[in-house]
């Protein structure tokens, strides 16, 4: 389970947000105004568009993470060039080449409209061969979207965008669900959203409840044990690429 979720979880199953005359405000101000996977989404786009942050002029994509999957949960370092090609590595460590990830040309071509981006995300993810057959479309749709989100490369407005975009998928179907305020594992405040498809597993996200910068995604199995997953630890844009020896 996520660390500190459960202790720090509001006691209802749902967010919800108060409003005063400059937005969001505290407790002894507030009035519930909503609740809900889709209205944190919603209003995540909303605060991510926002409160983009400046990630750099570069066009090297920097993304430091921790592996949840791997044995021991490592923290990488990738750099991604604009083809697609990439230095990989353990974070302080020996870098690799590598290739497969998204050029910026494909992450230049997305739309900010919610409509047309689940168009061009559904080709996409056939493009990069993010699903299986007969798999439902919001699977592969969520699997991209927690992709893209953390891409420094990827625009405020696009970002804004795929959170509509999940906030239209079938979220009663996909048993979505607002577990409130919690942290991800190295303690970072967030909204926490769950998603269980077809499959069994449940997809637990988290959120920066102040920026909506997406900042772990993790898989539990069927006996609620973690499967898989990552933390974002921090995401820019570089002008070039780390020397290696």
């Amino acid at each position: 389970m996520l660390a500190g979720v459960g202790a720090a979880c509001v006691a209802a199953a749902a967010i919800a947000f108060g409003v005063g005359h400059d937005g969001l405000v505290g407790h002894e101000q507030t009035q519930v105004v909503a609740a809900g996977p889709q209205f944190t989404l919603r209003h995540t786009a909303t605060l991510i568009a926002a409160t983009s942050t400046p990630v750099g002029p570069g066009s090297i994509r920097h993304l430091r993470f921790t592996n949840l999957t791997d044995e021991g949960q490592p923290t990488y370092d990738t750099f991604v060039r604009p083809d697609g090609t990439a230095l990989v590595g353990p974070a302080g460590g020996v870098l690799e080449e590598t290739s497969g990830y998204r050029t910026r040309a494909q992450l230049d071509g997305l739309p900010a409209d919610p409509d047309q981006l689940r168009t061009r995300m559904l080709s996409l993810a056939h493009e990069l061969g993010l699903g299986y057959a007969d798999e439902a479309p919001d699977r592969a749709l969520y699997r991209l979207a927690t992709d893209l989100l953390p891409d420094p490369a990827v625009t405020s407005e696009v970002k804004a965008g795929i959170y509509r975009v999940l906030a239209d998928l079938d979220l009663e179907a996909i048993r979505a669900r607002d577990l409130g305020v919690g942290m991800d594992r190295t303690g970072r405040p967030g909204y926490v959203l769950e998603f269980t498809f077809e499959e069994g597993y449940v997809d637990r996200m988290v959120i920066d409840s102040g920026t909506g910068a997406l900042m772990s995604v993790e898989t539990l199995d069927r006996d609620g044990k973690l499967f898989g997953g990552q933390v974002y630890v921090f995401a820019e844009m570089l002008e070039k690429m780390p020397q290696t020896a």
